[in-house]
């Protein structure tokens, strides 16, 4: 039965040689592998018509399936005739087990799919694998893979995988699960982790950092941005490092020509802060800490927020902030305070800042001194032991910048 069902493959392959003389080895090779578990599986049909195994097999390959890819290499062999190094199909399994045999490298195809690995030149419009793609020299379109994509030049389009992306320059968009790499970016490169780029006209969105030199767009972090010089805003959870960045949000912003000060306050609950100020010409950071004079229990103060500067002339100058503070003892009870300040400030001596100002405050505590902090309020809620206020109060302190 074997050697008959080897004959009837050798020959469906022997009509294909005749019929179109031009296919190339590697693509007869798949139509006589195909043609062989055709007919193997035809064969034995009968004979094991109730096994599970066979009926599970019958399930995972059917004649459909077959048919279906072997429409598939011929269709890739006849664009072949038309174009010596274009191809509109590109299948396989990995290279060189592919419609384009060993020089699939030297090939430009216009859709490609492939099991596991595909290999091309170049690709015009879709590239799928099921592990990973690599192109040689350029993309256009969508390339997908579950583990990397790899296009040693430019991609015009998108590329998405489960793992990373890598290209020289992209036009287009990024989308990776850890980690996206390219010269140039124009567009958007969105990561798990991490974004690495030269020069990016656009934006970097990653869950942990992302690396850029020239940024004319935005960076999006969740801990740390770095960039050499950034046109436009960093966002990050906690740290933007750049040499010049003028709309640096984050906790702590390490801009080289920007500012970085550390300022004393204190405010209507008699709540003292040592905090550090940092960022560019126009947003800064804030992340303090500090005590409280009136309370008995929850004295330790935590302080986190971001600022803005309107400079009116060298030595006189508006910030704006908005601020979170907690005041804690570090057990069940809670105070948390939400605050928006405006405090001009005045340079007395080269490096040093006078400040003073209003501000407006929503308080949210469930402890009975926390509560009492302040006397008026404009609005209260209390419910139980949980208390909501709104009121008006005040801020000074001094700088010493550096």
């Amino acid at each position: 039965m074997f050697a008959f069902a080897g004959k009837l493959a050798n020959n469906i392959t022997s009509t294909f040689i005749s019929l179109f003389p031009s296919f190339s080895s590697s693509s007869l090779a798949l139509i006589f592998i195909f043609s062989l578990l055709g007919a193997v599986f035809s064969l034995f049909a009968p004979s094991f018509r109730n096994d599970r195994n066979f009926k599970a097999m019958k399930k995972t390959f059917t004649l459909k399936q077959f048919l279906t890819l072997l429409c598939l290499v011929v269709i890739s062999e006849l664009g072949y005739a038309q174009t010596e190094k274009t191809r509109p199909l590109h299948v396989g399994f990995f290279y060189p087990i592919s419609s384009n045999g060993v020089n699939a490298g030297e090939f430009g195809n216009t859709f490609s799919m492939h099991a596991f690995v595909g290999l091309s030149r170049e690709e015009k419009a879709l590239t799928m694998a099921g592990f990973s793609n690599i192109i040689n020299d350029k993309a256009t379109g969508l390339q997908m893979a579950g583990f990397s994509n790899y296009v040693r030049n430019k991609t015009l389009g998108v590329q998405m995988s489960g793992f990373t992306n890598t290209t020289g320059s992209l036009d287009g968009a990024q989308l990776s699960g850890f980690v996206n790499t390219s010269r140039e970016v124009n567009g958007g490169q969105f990561a798990g982790f991490t974004n690495i780029a030269t020069d990016v006209k656009g934006g970097q969105f990653s869950g942990f950092v992302n690396v850029a030199n020239d940024v004319k767009g935005a960076q999006f972090a969740g801990f740390v941005n770095v960039a050499r010089k950034v046109t436009g805003a960093q966002f990050s959870g906690f740290v933007n490092v750049a040499d010049s960045s003028d709309y640096p949000v984050g906790l702590v912003n390490l801009i080289k020509n920007g500012e970085k000060a550390i300022g004393l306050t204190v405010d209507e609950t008699q709540t003292s802060i040592m905090a550090f100020r940092s960022g560019g010409r126009v947003l800064y950071g804030i992340i303090g800490l500090g005590y409280n004079w009136k309370n008995t229990d929850q004295v330790y103060a935590l302080e986190a927020g971001i600022g803005a500067h309107w400079k009116i002339n060298n030595s006189f100058r508006i910030n704006a902030e908005a601020l979170s503070t907690t005041l804690q003892k570090f057990d069940k009870l809670y105070y948390f305070k939400q605050s928006v300040r405006v405090m001009p400030e005045l340079d007395v001596l080269p490096g040093i800042g006078l400040f003073a100002g209003p501000s407006f405050n929503y308080v949210k505590t469930d402890s009975a001194e926390g509560r009492v902090l302040v006397k008026h309020y404009l609005h209260q809620k209390v419910k139980g032991d949980k208390f909501q206020g709104l009121y008006f109060g005040a801020v000074a302190g001094v700088h010493l910048k550096f």
